[in-house]
């Protein structure tokens, strides 16, 4: 499993993540990839996607799997690609730019389509993308469709589960069922929870029914994953 942080200014650190634990339980090798775009790595590293969200960042997690599959005990048939936020948005441009890579995908609280995402989401939000793209999608409309999920929507060939908040102001709802609308239409195999809530539950009890929710649906798509 590629797990793929949120953000995109953020990073993994060393240490304690109850979900890594249940996926590594389950049965897989996590990476976790400090793509360009995280922080911690100095302002160049951050900043590598302004002007090209969805590129540089989904090449990274794309190196990182190409990476791990080097060792001997990683089986590539069975890749799996996983995120929330800024991770469930590269999660589906992963599945729709490289469908040949990954057995399945889960995106947690994604951007499925950035155009309407951009209309419907907070303004501080607004306002990060256009500082991202240059612009608005009326500013700069070719970035937005190459940098957005839907636009590779027909590629995806993996089974997704689609886990979004209902009352969401960073990655709304609406696009997000934009994006599984057109899923659906065409016919590719995919799974959606919802919960009512938004960005996050921020209830143990919930996040658990989320954790269980992710792990039946890889137990059904990926072959020889020990039961948790």
């Amino acid at each position: 499993m590629i797990f793929v942080h949120g953000g995109p200014h953020w990073l993994y650190e060393d240490h304690y993540m109850p979900d890594v634990q249940a996926y590594v339980d389950a049965g897989f090798l996590v990476a976790m990839p400090n793509y360009r775009g995280s922080t911690g790595y100095g302002r160049a590293w951050r900043d590598a996607l302004s002007g090209a969200p969805g590129s540089a960042d989904v090449d990274d997690v794309t190196a990182g799997l190409r990476d791990v599959l080097r060792r001997p005990d990683v089986d590539a048939s069975r890749a799996v690609i996983a995120g929330w936020s800024w991770g469930g948005y590269v999660t589906l441009m992963e599945l729709g730019r490289n469908p040949g890579l990954w057995r399945a995908g889960m995106a947690g609280v994604p951007v499925g389509d950035y155009v309407r995402a951009y209309h419907e989401e907070a303004p501080g939000l607004q306002a990060m993308d256009r500082a991202l793209f240059g612009g608005s999608p009326e500013d700069v409309p070719d970035l937005y469709a190459r940098a957005n999920p839907i636009t590779y929507v027909d590629a995806v060939a993996a089974p997704v589960l689609f886990v979004i908040g209902e009352n969401d102001s960073r990655c709304p709802l609406g696009q997000a069922l934009a994006y599984v609308e057109r899923i659906d239409a065409a016919g590719k195999p995919h799974e959606v929870y919802r919960y009512t809530t938004g960005h996050g539950s921020l209830d143990n009890d919930e996040e658990v029914r989320q954790i269980r929710t992710i792990l039946d649906f890889l137990q059904r798509e990926v072959p020889g994953l020990t039961s948790v």
